[in-house]
């Protein structure tokens, strides 16, 4: 195979063709137990090259000449099972499979924030906070005042000095997660890092109604096992939200627009049977737009010291990725040519939330103390596989060329998630808190949230 590699680097584009016509398969093989995402990708390089072999106008570029080079391969004598595995693992492209969730998950977290500062101005915030993401599952009911001057934390005192007698509030909010996902049939395994910061202000329009406005930033960093590279995700988006609540129920309802930089780095690193080592870096940059709207209908039972709060949401997510084509790291080196070409997609989310959260309030002399315990039910009403376009980059223009269809795992129609905290309100309009929650019986996911954070009370 070497030798053959050498002499179609001599030959040209003519002698590319010529020996390409002698290989040609009925089928391309595959390796064992092959996904149907390799299939595909199989299918789709055979097409591609065969388009390139009778393309004959112009002659061909060196992407395509290498492109032709790498066919030899796959296309060629079968040669060993597991060096055609280890082969289609770094051209197959399903990277791409873990945007949709990731992407989403910034919509996600930028809710979270606002539910976040929603539970607080129901307990009694005014004025200027700095804290987590979570929802402050410690929520007692509604102060029954009617002057808003009298909405104060616990700890704060009445008729302290606020942002407009107490009607305007602004608020920084933030959360870190987690989590990995194992290897399954249509995904690599990756591990995933998020970070968020929300920064929003709002206005108590009467007793009962607030609105309000945030502005989001977010960093995700998803990392694939085995060398197979890493997707960046640099986010910001805006938030609109409004809450009613009455005595001790309240209704949240949230909106907004998303739009990310995406960053892609496909490692492709395999030896060809006895020929040419490929150690590439395929390149990508796109975008992707990301809106989602979302109620959430609770309420807060005081039973003495014991706090029980039942919870239900109902969130709507969409995410558009740009087109895009990948550039090799080194484009005079063999696998110059395996650049892919992805096709614009459209991944819709909707997903149910049943919740129920228990804490208990302790008052000492310092301030008041809860810790809390809570769970959940997720469902996910859209339960089907999403696809993914691609074609070799090479050949992408070319009149016959193949075009791969990359398919997502189905999601886990539902799954719960758990967790623990605590809430203190300190004296001096001071409060800090902290929250663990993770999600349970999912397959191949394991997601685990860390909250926590610091408000301060102007004026307190």
């Amino acid at each position: 195979m070497k030798d053959r590699d050498s002499r179609l680097s001599r030959w040209g584009a003519a002698g590319l063709m010529s020996v390409w016509s002698g290989v040609v398969p009925a089928a391309p093989p595959l390796p064992p137990n092959a996904t149907p995402n390799i299939t595909s990708i199989a299918n789709a390089l055979q097409q591609s090259c065969g388009a390139l072999a009778n393309a004959s106008a112009g002659g061909l570029s060196s992407d395509q000449q290498d492109l032709l080079r790498r066919c030899t391969f796959f296309l060629g004598p079968p040669g060993s099972g597991s060096a055609l595995a280890a082969a289609y693992n770094a051209v197959v492209g399903q990277q791409v499979n873990a945007l949709g969730p990731q992407a989403k998950k910034f919509a996600s977290l930028q809710q979270d924030n606002v539910t976040s500062r929603l539970a607080e101005l129901r307990h009694g915030s005014a004025g200027i906070s700095l804290s987590g993401s979570n929802p402050l599952t410690s929520d007692v009911p509604l102060l029954a005042a009617t002057d808003p001057t009298a909405y104060v934390p616990a700890g704060g005192a009445a008729g302290t000095p606020a942002l407009l007698d107490g009607r305007l509030g602004a608020f920084v909010n933030g959360s870190i997660k987690t989590g990995s996902k194992a290897n399954s049939r249509n995904s690599f395994a990756f591990d995933i890092d998020d970070k968020s910061v929300t920064v929003g202000a709002d206005y108590r329009i009467t007793e009962w109604l607030v609105a309000g406005a945030a502005y989001a930033g977010g960093k995700t960093q998803v990392k694939f096992d085995n060398d197979l590279g890493r997707l960046d995700l640099d986010a910001k988006g805006v938030n609109l939200y409004a809450s009613v609540y009455r005595s001790s129920y309240y209704i949240d309802v949230t909106a907004g627009y998303g739009w990310t930089d995406l960053a892609t780095d496909r490692h492709l690193s395999y030896t060809e049977g006895g020929g040419a080592t490929i150690d590439q870096h395929a390149l990508g940059k796109s975008h992707i737009h990301d809106l989602w709207a979302g109620i959430n209908i609770g309420d807060v039972l005081s039973y003495g010291g014991v706090t029980l709060g039942p919870e239900a949401s109902f969130n709507f997510h969409e995410i558009r990725l740009d087109g895009f084509a990948e550039a090799m790291s080194q484009p005079t080196l063999p696998g110059a040519g395996l650049a892919l070409r992805y096709g614009a997609a459209v991944v819709p989310s909707m997903q149910g939330r049943v919740g129920l959260h228990l804490g208990y309030t302790i008052s000492t002399s310092w301030g008041v103390f809860e810790p809390r315990i809570h769970g959940a039910f997720i469902r996910e009403f859209r339960n089907h596989a999403d696809t993914f376009s691609a074609q070799l980059a090479a050949a992408a223009d070319v009149p016959g060329s193949g075009t791969a269809f990359i398919h997502t795992d189905t999601p886990e129609g539902h799954y719960f998630a758990n967790g623990a905290g605590f809430t203190a309100q300190l004296r001096h309009g001071l409060s800090a808190f902290f929250d663990f929650e993770q999600l349970k019986t999912l397959k191949t996911i394991k997601a685990h949230e860390f909250s926590f954070g610091v408000r301060y009370q102007v004026g307190s």
